[in-house]
């Protein structure tokens, strides 16, 4: 990975680490932040980012000022489905479609959900057949 600038690579950095990003790789930065955060100034800042977008390192929306890193799940997979939900979720709480369509989008394309083969699915099993209403069905008598 070369970026051309310092300030590229010191903001994606910072992106990567910082501690608004969150498990699925997205996260709301205001410039404010990020410039008292990250030591860049404002020129250096708007730079860096628009090297990080053209050079599809980050997605980027100005309006809710998120960001997702592309490629965050070829490093961060979700390690289980519970964790894989804590992310979604993560992911849900995106205001901007475009930015949360590209984490869903990328989360299912490098880490799909496995499905069990039915010989791995335990049967269910009920505790309903040891109730007094299932073991009295055949009377009519209510158990007193």
């Amino acid at each position: 990975m070369l970026l051309p600038a310092l300030e590229s690579h010191h903001f994606y950095v910072y992106l990567l680490t910082s501690p608004y990003q969150t498990s699925g790789g997205c996260c709301q930065l205001p410039d404010a932040h990020a410039i008292a955060e990250s030591r860049l100034n404002e020129k250096q800042l708007s730079l860096a980012r628009t090297v990080l977008i053209e050079d599809r390192f980050v997605i980027y929306d100005p309006k809710t000022e998120e960001y997702f890193i592309i490629d965050w799940f070829k490093d961060n997979p979700p390690m289980g489905e519970k964790h894989r939900l804590g992310v979604i979720m993560q992911i849900d709480k995106i205001v901007s479609k475009r930015v949360r369509g590209a984490a869903l989008f990328e989360l299912e394309r490098l880490c799909p959900v496995k499905l069990k083969d039915e010989s791995e699915v335990l049967p269910f099993k009920s505790g309903i057949h040891n109730t007094a209403i299932v073991r009295n069905a055949g009377s009519l008598k209510r158990s007193q």
